[in-house]
């Protein structure tokens, strides 16, 4: 979200929902980043695999270049799918970051749009999400879409 420009604090740690190969296979590359950078040693985690399921099938679609690093291929999630998963999250941080972001009414109806099959797996989520949208209804959201 950073490099991206959504967003200016400090975010702590980089997430990863997909790497080839697996995170747990770079594990060494990733301390010896963290030592030299002096990162914390879970700076690069994929913690948010959980919620992976979360996602349209489509997201990698959307998914947007960051750019090249050595061997290292950086994407990121689109706006849409990352509006999102900082909804289903829910935290106040990503509430926070939802708000910046300040979503277009297209966006909103994307998420939207995501609600009933997020409910077949995780009903909580997607009641928590439509009670948020319900509550701040179009404060979230331009008319732009």
């Amino acid at each position: 979200m950073i490099l991206a420009g959504y967003i200016d604090r400090d975010t702590g740690d980089s997430d990863a929902i997909w790497s080839n190969p697996k995170l747990s296979l770079l594990q060494h590359s990733i301390e010896e980043v963290a030592e030299e950078l002096e990162l914390k040693p879970d700076w690069l985690n994929d913690g948010i695999k959980a919620y992976a399921n979360l996602l349209p099938n489509d997201f990698r679609t959307r998914c947007v270049a960051v750019g090249m690093f050595g061997n290292l291929t950086v994407q990121m999630l689109g706006r849409r799918d990352l509006i999102l998963m900082k909804l289903a999250a829910m935290r106040p941080r990503d509430l926070d970051d939802v708000h910046v972001m300040n979503p277009t009414a297209g966006e909103i109806s994307f998420v939207e749009s995501q609600l009933e099959r997020i409910s077949d797996t995780d009903p909580k989520a997607a009641l928590r999400i439509q009670l948020y949208l319900r509550q701040t209804g179009s404060q979230n959201s331009t008319k732009r879409s």
